[in-house]
């Protein structure tokens, strides 16, 4: 992955649904985008179209969307710190977290 700091929020995307909503909404999507939920595959065919998307300025479409910006203090959410007799707590805790797609550090 390019951006290993962005894993979190891009896996979200696909693990919550959201993207495969977004394609099945929209016929023009549909027209140009494949995605297999089941394999986690992203298609396109259309060698303009993967033209346009190798060549798009991310940037500029993040800030034209209203993003503040696209870097990230910390690549972590959370940093567990906990002593060895509380390990099934943080256990737990880091489990929880992971299942929401958080990032976590946890030594």
């Amino acid at each position: 992955m390019a951006l290993p700091e962005q894993k979190g929020s891009v896996s979200q995307v696909v693990t919550k649904g959201f993207l495969k909503a977004l394609i099945s909404s929209s016929p023009d999507i549909q027209a140009v985008i494949h995605f297999d939920s089941d394999s986690r595959t992203l298609v396109v065919q259309d060698p303009q179209f993967i033209f346009y998307l190798r060549n798009l300025s991310w940037p500029a479409l993040a800030d034209e969307v209203g993003f503040v910006s696209m870097d990230f203090p910390s690549r972590y959410d959370f940093a567990l710190s906990f002593a060895g007799s509380d390990r099934d707590i943080a256990e737990a805790l880091f489990s929880a977290l992971e299942e929401n797609e958080m990032e976590v550090f946890y030594d």
